[in-house]
């Protein structure tokens, strides 16, 4: 098996999370979530180190809507590195998957690759989640989707103090932080410097499309940022 059999501590509370220190306990976070009826899926998890997946082809943690992440993630500024995914079929990849009601916070994501048809490298969809404190330099390629450089489809959540470096590409809507975002969420006091770009639909620095309740702040980019479309900008590519 290439997951542990064990964390390195901790009882999956919020006050005692299960402790990440190795990728195959970060594999077993995986695969424990998205094999056992969402019975991890609430649950609390931390890295206590940095951590290497490049021994691994990532399986994003919460696969599906009927097994996602609804927990809590606490990074505690360590790094994740050499997470490769590479599927152009494949929806919402990342590190998780979906996360539904969830609280993601203090975790980079360096020297890594994620190509398939929508993806982020912190989540592929978040939906009435908390993502701050984040980071990533990864490259991230859409094959025919929504993508972001931190969240593909962001739906009615918060992201914040979080910034992307990475390329960022796509043929759907493309954002430095999020491809396409809507409900009442936000994107406050982030920053993107890679370069982004689509091919299809809306492009822009922060964010490429955003619904009208949907709230932008304190956000900047200094990234290239080029479209085939008419809807790009700095900022938002279409609101």
């Amino acid at each position: 098996s290439r997951y542990a059999t064990s964390f390195a501590g901790g009882n999956g509370s919020s006050s005692s999370p299960w402790e990440i220190s190795t990728a195959a306990q970060l594999a077993r976070m995986s695969y424990l979530v998205n094999n056992s009826n969402s019975s991890y899926g609430s649950d609390a998890f931390e890295l206590t180190a940095n951590i290497d997946l490049s021994r691994y082809y990532w399986s994003p943690i919460g696969v599906s809507t009927s097994s996602d992440f609804s927990g809590t993630f606490d990074g505690n500024g360590y790094i994740i590195t050499g997470l490769y995914i590479n599927d152009s079929d494949a929806t919402y990849q990342g590190l998780f998957s979906f996360a539904t009601g969830a609280t993601i916070h203090d975790v980079g994501i360096i020297n890594s690759s994620i190509s398939a048809s929508s993806c982020g490298a912190i989540a592929g969809r978040a939906y009435n989640s908390e993502i701050y404190s984040c980071f990533s330099n990864a490259t991230i390629s859409g094959e025919s989707d929504i993508v972001g450089g931190l969240v593909a489809y962001h739906v009615a959540s918060s992201v914040r103090n979080c910034y992307n470096k990475g390329s960022v590409s796509g043929a759907g809507d493309v954002g430095g932080i999020s491809g396409s975002c809507s409900g009442d969420g936000e994107i406050v006091n982030c920053y993107n410097t890679g370069a982004i770009s689509s091919s299809g639909s809306n492009v822009g620095g922060i964010a490429g499309l955003t619904g009208q309740s949907f709230t932008v702040a304190n956000c900047f980019t200094t990234g290239s940022v080029t479209g085939s479309s008419n809807y790009k900008g700095a900022v938002v590519g279409r609101n």
